[in-house]
């Protein structure tokens, strides 16, 4: 049980890579967890022809840590909760401490023309642990561009630019500022996408592979794997399906639900389940 908590916080300091803000790089609904935070791949899918203006996410990881996110019309929040903490020594408890952090967004998704498309969003972080906390401004800016001619996309990101407003304590903390590249080819019914996503404050490059199938109408399931999770594969474990994610996204009476999961390792699964529909 020792081992597998170890594992659970191992992955989250290699996927986040900062100790701090883990929010604003977690996935805030089922699409971007199942493709990994993809950019090549996430689209809004059926929520289009719904005209979806309301969405509600649940993401449960290992060790009981949740995300919860809900989103009407262009303001997002999402509601990082790690439980129940306490401080040990020699199995003796110490105390006991929350943990959570907050993130509120607003959404900006533009099309400059046929071709070419702009997402933008800035939001204010709020982070508890124990007695501290922090306050963070923080922007991210998506460009698209679709070549109709060769079934290809390419896209742009920068994420996670901003300012901390409030620091935990006088030690400097720094966003984890990310730059994002993406290709997308379109099959019929198929879509592969292909990311590299490189952290700033780390050096840390991840790639992200996706595939995205039409099955029937309404009906879509998406696979990816990326390369993040590699590092906590051992002997009992297949390298493969560590970062190995996937799920389903389907429409029932008006209502577009998406269901996935994401393969952490030794940890075990994280899982996600996300509701659009019209509120008004």
């Amino acid at each position: 049980m020792i081992s597998k908590y170890i594992y659970i916080i191992i992955i989250f300091n290699i996927i986040i890579s900062q100790a701090q803000y883990q929010i604003i790089q977690l996935p805030n609904n089922t699409l971007e967890l199942v493709s990994n935070n993809s950019i090549s791949i996430i689209e809004n899918f059926n929520t289009n022809k719904l005209s979806s203006n309301f969405s509600t996410t649940l993401i449960n990881y290992p060790a009981n840590i949740n995300l919860f996110n809900v989103k009407i019309n262009q303001f997002s929040l999402s509601i990082l909760n790690y439980g129940i903490l306490e401080d040990k020594f020699n199995n003796e408890s110490l105390k006991t401490f929350t943990a959570n952090e907050y993130y509120l967004q607003y959404l900006i998704n533009k099309k400059i023309s046929n071709n070419i498309s702009l997402y933008y969003s800035i939001g204010t972080i709020y982070s508890q642990i124990y007695n501290y906390n922090s306050i963070a401004l923080t922007s991210s800016l998506k460009i698209n561009k679709y070549f109709k001619k060769n079934n290809l996309s390419i896209s742009f990101a920068v994420n996670n630019v901003g300012v901390v407003l409030k620091k935990y304590r006088a030690a400097n903390v720094n966003l984890p500022i990310e730059y994002q590249l993406a290709f997308g080819y379109y099959l019929k019914n198929t879509k592969i996408g292909y990311d590299v996503l490189y952290n700033y404050q780390d050096y840390n490059i991840l790639h992200i592979l996706s595939l995205k199938l039409n099955i029937i109408k309404d009906i879509n399931i998406i696979l990816s794997n990326t390369n993040s999770s590699k590092k906590l594969s051992n002997e009992n474990n297949l390298n493969y399906l560590s970062g190995f994610s996937g799920g389903i996204n389907f429409t029932i009476n008006n209502t577009n639900i998406n269901v996935g999961f994401l393969n952490l390792g030794p940890a075990g699964l994280a899982t996600s389940i996300t509701i659009n529909y019209k509120l008004f």
